[in-house]
């Protein structure tokens, strides 16, 4: 069993790893580099000691809910756009500054709706899950959603940063309830999959417009 002062430290990796790609780089695909690279290395290394992955789906009513409810950020962000960004905020403009334009969003896009959900759901259900004491998994929810804030910074107001704070907060207890519970990690990877598609394709069609 990992320490748990060792599980927090592994909780602020993606802290790091984002901090530096954005705020000292200024380039999204170092933080998405940096990210993935420290977290590939720690399941490397805690190989053995992650759950054997289950291909199947557990729960077909669930998978079916979970696919259409993380769909449903996409017109939500969409059509709310205007209310939640930043007043000075130029999308394109704002994602230009991150290297994000062109194929390299579009490739981003790819990236982050294939490889990125499974590394992330390894990483996080997997990984940085303390059985011994349940009432801690919360704290790892927090950490996980509260990582997110370093994104959200750049692109949305306040009080939608602590909405969204709230969400994923909310979001980091079901994934973790459906692998703890559920046992379906095939309807983990693809919600967290949709979730990412949804939320960047209406970041994709916010700046085309």
């Amino acid at each position: 069993m990992t320490k748990l002062w060792q599980l927090i430290v592994l909780s602020f990796v993606p802290y790091a790893t984002v901090f530096i790609g954005l705020y000292v780089l200024s380039n999204a695909w170092y933080a998405l580099f940096l990210y993935h690279l420290a977290i590939l290395v720690i399941i490397m290394i805690h190989f053995k000691k992650i759950d054997k992955i289950s291909f199947s789906i557990q729960n077909k009513k669930l998978f079916i809910f979970g696919t259409i409810s993380t769909l449903f950020v996409l017109p939500v962000l969409y059509f709310l756009w205007n209310v939640i960004k930043l007043p000075e905020l130029n999308l394109t403009e704002a994602l230009s500054q991150f290297q994000l334009s062109g194929r390299s969003l579009w490739l981003f896009i790819l990236i982050l709706i294939t490889i990125h959900p499974i590394l992330e759901e390894i990483y996080w259900r997997f990984i940085i899950f303390n059985t011994d004491n349940k009432k801690l998994n919360y704290l790892f929810d927090v950490l996980f959603a509260g990582y997110h804030v370093l994104v959200l910074l750049y692109f949305v107001k306040l009080p939608f940063i602590i909405l969204s704070l709230v969400v994923l907060f909310l979001t980091a207890i079901v994934w973790r309830m459906i692998k703890e519970k559920n046992q379906d990690h095939v309807t983990l990877f693809v919600t967290h999959a949709l979730a990412d598609f949804a939320i960047m394709m209406a970041i994709l069609l916010l700046s085309l417009k």
